[in-house]
This record gives C-alpha cells, structure tokens and sequence, in this order.
C-alpha cells in the first residue's frame, strides 16, 4: 500500500515539474519535456487502472505545477532583482 502511494507520488511529481519546466526552457527543450510528461502520464494511466489514483495523479501533478512555477518564479526574481542601494 505505502509503496503505490509513493509511486503515486513520485508520478506526480516528475509529471508537474516536466510542465513546468515546459514554461521556462526554450523550444527544442520545452518539447521534450512535454513529451516526458505525456509519456509518463501513459504509463501511469495503464500501470493503474483505478479511478482514484488517476484522479489523484492528476491533482497532485496539478499541484506539484503551481509549486515548481511558483519556486522557479521566485528564483528567477530574486536572480534579477537589483542589489539594494547603501
């Protein structure tokens, strides 16, 4: 039981960081990594057939997206932003 959660998890969350990734890398890449994330989703669809674990798969990918965008978006600011003046 613990091992189709992690499973579960782990799913998700290569899932929601290869979209998101899909958002900040250039267009050879960000293909590839869609490509990924549909690949892996195949997999998980046919490994599991149960309602439930697709339905979880598909909101904790979800979430594990808005996470990575808004962790990359803080990182990519915080690269940008100018030294303060003293």
């Amino acid at each position: 039981m613990w091992r189709t959660r992690l499973m579960l998890v782990l799913y998700s969350f290569v899932c929601g960081s290869l979209v998101g990734m899909y958002a900040f890398l250039k267009l050879p890449l960000n293909l590839v990594c869609s490509l990924g994330a549909l690949f892996l989703g195949i997999r998980f669809f046919k490994r599991y057939e149960t309602k439930g674990m697709r339905i979880g798969f598909i909101l904790l990918a979800i979430l594990f997206y808005f996470v990575f965008v808004f962790v990359m978006s803080m990182a990519i600011y915080m690269q940008q932003m100018p030294a303060p003046a003293a």
